[in-house]
């Protein structure tokens, strides 16, 4: 969509340093003297605002560990380390959460938007406005190790140096951090966790554009692949009818409501998107977090009697990458993992006792509500009907400051459900019906007390009553403790749907498809202590759909990581199952779903009769499926699915639509899931039939065709020799800063070494790129950490690999070193090693 696709990235990329003035001097001068913070050796500083001493010891990979005697300075060092390392970051997290990018880049173009419409929509969603609320409802003792972070922070401000990022863009000093600033930044990226709006927008302008049963053929919005991760002891006994995605009463007056669906074709260029690495980096943010992995092992399977932990969060891949690691020991708890910009608790890590680390789970809080339009004052425009009645719709105004020139105002209508959606995304690719977006809501607000409760937590009971305290946290969340119990939870506010699935958007002028209230947090799917003794998760479905009577799941991701892991978990159990193997699951890359493709694949593999390059079709269906650097066949199964799609699906598209819209439709992760729906659609679905064509294609037709497509463009792309068409050479891999989409003196300077391409979107270690990229594969999402433990001696039987490094300044001892230890799964120490120790000391008063 553009609904929280706000790629902010792709503002920044290309942008100040090519121009003429100081920016290019600033950018020499760093590289020949860069004068990023460090510590020479063992030493004393003084820092305003602690009360006690504080020892710091930073590793030679640039990991964090504090140890203090109150939980106020722990904080307090907490938020100066994470500014010192990565302010840049955390500032350009807050202008974005505030709807303030403007203020900072200026009117830029990106992806058929601009930075003043990313901008708009974030004012609209009121992630500020959240934040406020948020900090009401939270605990004395966590407001107060929030304000301590923050007070770190400021400390760090305080001492004005300047971030190179910040120098670039001609900023003299950065506004002082406050809570408020942490609290947008989570709730903005909470809102992107659990999000389907992304995908409900793009099935909107595919059914104004081809209809709504070519829709429902193009992008199925019951895909089921049957491979639930929760066991069926934790499924629910009673069965449940599954509800529409359209409603009837939308379906009734469809043509009319879209207005014939001619205005898709206008604005063409919009709908291709913004093609940069980093623009799609952020889109994967933003879109819903569509990745990571997490399993845990019972000891009653494992070597040391003890379960085994593993999660590896997949995040937008950038340089520094979103996560910042810290070991924070304070008088009554100590917690070692990984923290999100501006976030002063470990997210994804353990405490000793508890270990924890969260995928996304799909559930669906975001629906798009289509309305009648309804006169209002004599004009359309200003209301809409509900239940037979004209509503006047509310109105707010937006004025957005704009660096370098005049601030623009706008003004935003709302209903009941929240705002129109052809309001806030103005640049979407034509005229869309009336729309708004319908979210979740914050309820008890109290998401810092549940992850405080983290840090304490001591036993299951713990930890499964701190994450129940989350309502905007919504996720697959997986422990282990040293007690021996591992668990699941999903501690989501699930909006209640009668009628209708929300997969597409429903009908708004009836109350009947209002949200009926939430299902109770103790009804949610849970898991403690499963027989079998391991419990997975890899963003597929979690429980069937007909086990809950809502619909719980919405657009999953392909159960084929899952099956990896859960094959994998029972291949080494065996023998007793090690923290060692778990660190080596996350760096696999085999496809497991290529057997089952390889099945499909009869028609080309065991006939004469497709023409085409023999060596070639002796590399693909001789393939072992793994996503090597030096996969041939890897290659070839790339550029097949992607044909694969187009020549079934494309013809369903009307011959006067825009050539953009598919590619835009595909510019998203979730659409992996259709990618790898196709494979498994049976041989008389009516989509493999070219509806242009007289005759009835099947899909041996097809996929015959589509191989020869795929071969020739390897052979344009690559040479005739089949040799040089290795996956490492086609889709080669690099961390970029969000400054840096290309190569050139700021990429050399801010941007990773580029490494051979390994693994796919579907495989465990996971390299995601959105199948509108058919040029490049770039990846743009991945494993941002992996870290491991096993409970039997956490502090020192844990490690985790960094998809870039601890520090945000280019030419850092720990800028950007950890990639090549992580591309190949090489462990570091998830707590202290060798390092220098700092002594942190409250400064004499004047």
């Amino acid at each position: 969509m553009s609904i929280a696709r706000f790629s902010l990235f792709t503002l920044l990329a290309g942008f100040l340093f090519l121009q003429t003035g100081c920016a290019a001097f600033r950018l020499a001068g760093y590289a020949i003297a860069p004068d990023y913070p460090e510590f020479d050796g063992a030493e004393t500083v003084s820092l305003a605002g602690l009360q006690e001493p504080v020892t710091v010891r930073q590793s030679a990979d640039g990991m964090w560990h504090v140890k203090a005697t109150n939980e106020e300075d722990l904080m307090f060092m907490t938020g100066y380390l994470q500014a010192r390392d990565r302010l840049a970051q955390m500032d350009v997290f807050r202008h974005l959460a505030l709807g303030r990018v403007s203020e900072l880049v200026g009117d830029l173009p990106f992806g058929g938007k601009s930075s003043v419409e990313t901008d708009l929509l974030n004012r609209a969603l009121d992630f500020e406005g959240q934040a406020r609320i948020l900090m009401e409802k939270v605990s004395p003792a966590e407001r107060r190790a929030m304000n301590a972070a923050v007070a770190g922070v400021n400390a760090w401000i305080a001492e004005q140096r300047l971030p190179l990022e910040h120098r670039l863009l001609g900023v003299d000093a950065i506004a002082p951090w406050r809570v408020e600033d942490s609290l947008a930044i989570y709730q903005m990226l909470m809102f992107n966790l659990s999000s389907n709006a992304n995908r409900e927008i793009r099935r909107l302008l595919l059914a104004c554009a081809a209809g709504l049963d070519a829709t429902e053929r193009i992008w199925p919005t019951d895909i089921d692949f049957g491979m639930p991760a929760l066991p069926p002891e934790n499924w629910r006994s009673d069965t449940y009818a599954s509800a529409p995605a359209v409603a009837p009463e939308l379906r009734d007056e469809w043509e009319a409501l879209c207005g014939g669906g001619k205005g898709v074709n206008r604005a063409a260029a919009m709908l291709s998107g913004d093609s940069s690495v980093l623009a799609d980096a952020w889109s994967g943010l933003v879109s819903g977090f569509e990745a990571s992995n997490s399993w845990v092992v019972a000891g009653k399977l494992s070597a040391s009697g003890k379960p085994v932990f593993a999660n590896d969060p997949h995040l937008p891949h950038m340089n520094p990458p979103i996560v910042w690691g810290v070991e924070q020991h304070g008088p009554d708890y100590r917690v070692a993992g990984f923290t999100l910009p501006g976030i002063h608790r470990v997210v994804f890590g353990h405490n000793g006792h508890v270990a924890w680390g969260a995928t996304t789970n799909h559930v669906d809080r975001q629906d798009l509500v289509v309305y009648r339009p309804a006169m209002v004052d004599g004009e359309k425009a200003k209301g809409y009907e509900f239940e037979g009645e004209a509503v006047a719709f509310k109105t707010r105004t937006f004025t957005i400051g704009v660096k370098g020139g005049e601030a623009r105002t706008f003004t935003v209508r709302y209903s009941e459900d929240g705002p129109l959606v052809n309001d806030v995304e103005p640049s979407l690719p034509g005229p869309i019906p009336l729309t708004a977006m319908r979210l979740a809501p914050l309820g008890e607000a109290r998401d810092m007390d549940a992850a405080r409760g983290l840090s304490f937590a001591r036993t299951a009971t713990d930890f499964v009553t701190a994450i129940r305290k989350m309502d905007s946290g919504c996720t697959n969340w997986t422990y282990a403790t040293v007690d021996g119990d591992i668990g699941y939870e999903s501690p989501c506010m699930l909006p209640v749907r009668e009628g209708y699935s929300g997969a597409f958007p429903v009908a708004g002028w009836l109350a009947k498809y209002r949200w009926k209230g939430f299902v109770p947090k103790a009804e949610m799917p849970a898991s403690a202590n499963p027989v079998r003794g391991w419990i997975a998760t890899a963003n597929s479905d979690i429980i069937p759909a007909d086990r809950f009577p809502t619909r719980y799941n919405n657009d999953s991701s392909a159960p084929w990581r899952y099956q990896r892991a859960r094959d994998l978990i029972l291949q080494h159990a065996a023998d007793g199952y090690t923290v060692e193997e778990a660190a080596a699951m996350q760096v696999d890359v085999v496809e497991a779903a290529w057997p089952r493709v390889r099945a499909t694949l009869k028609a080309v593999c065991d006939s004469d009769v497709t023409g085409v390059h023999d060596a070639a079709r002796r590399a693909l269906c001789g393939w072992n499926g793994a996503f090597t650097s030096d996969s041939i066949g890897a290659t070839l199964y790339v550029l097949l699915s992607n044909s694969f799609l187009d020549r079934a699906l494309t013809d369903e598209l009307p011959g006067d639509v825009s050539p953009a819209l598919w590619p835009y439709v595909q510019n998203i992760g979730m659409f992996e899931a259709n990618s790898q729906w196709m494979w498994v659609r049976g041989e008389d679905d009516p989509v493999w039939d070219d509806v242009r064509t007289e005759v009835v294609e099947t899909r041996a037709d097809i996929l015959r065709a589509a191989f020869a497509d795929a071969v020739n463009e390897a052979a344009a792309r690559y040479g005739d020799d089949t040799e040089d068409w290795a996956w490492g050479e086609a889709a080669p891999f690099r961390v970029r800063h969000l400054f840096a989409g290309k190569d050139g003196l700021l990429g050399g300077l801010l941007n990773s070494e580029t490494y051979p391409g390994y693994g796919s979107p579907t495989t465990l270690f996971k390299n995601q790129f959105n199948r509108s990229d058919r040029d490049r594969f770039r990846a743009t999402v991945g494993p941002s950490v992996r870290f491991v433990v096993d409970m039997a001696d956490p502090w020192n039987a844990g490690s985790y690999g960094l998809a870039g490094g601890q520090s945000g300044w280019a030419k850092s001892p720990q800028y950007s070193t950890a990639v090549d230890d992580w591309r190949v799964g090489t462990p570091r120490a998830l707590t202290a090693g060798d390092g220098v120790d700092v002594k942190f000391v409250p400064a004499a008063a004047d």
